[in-house]
């Protein structure tokens, strides 16, 4: 699956919810924590959004962080967490930031720029 396909039922199923018990504050937020979890893979890796669909395992990447996300809403967290060590592994194989830009070459546009994601709420 590319992150491109990432739905909202595929979210849910992830997070192990159904979307008639929550409410559109929760749809709100998810849709939140999808676009910020999006976010962090193309700040972690360098690649742009559409470039991140050449990946597919970067899509189980991005649902472990909105499951975090979701599971840890909570401002205080125990000293002991750590990164998820999937997350670290699947983002650490296509990082590109440590990689210098050859000099005639410029630098993409707007790469860190997340491209809207639409739940369809019905």
């Amino acid at each position: 699956m590319k992150v491109s396909e990432l739905t909202l039922d595929v979210v849910l199923n992830h997070i192990r919810e159904v979307k008639e018990n929550l409410e559109q504050t929760d749809i709100d937020l998810l849709r939140a924590e999808t676009i910020a979890a999006i976010q962090y893979c193309i700040s972690y890796t360098n690649l742009s959004q559409e470039e991140l669909d050449n990946y597919p395992d970067i899509t189980i990447a991005i649902l472990c962080l909105i499951a975090n996300m979701w599971d840890e809403r909570n401002m205080l967290i125990s000293s002991s967490m750590k990164e998820n060590p999937t997350v670290n592994t699947i983002l650490g194989m296509y990082n590109f930031n440590l990689l210098p830009t050859p000099p005639d070459e410029s630098p993409k546009d707007n790469p860190g720029a997340v491209l809207p994601i639409s739940f369809e709420v019905s």
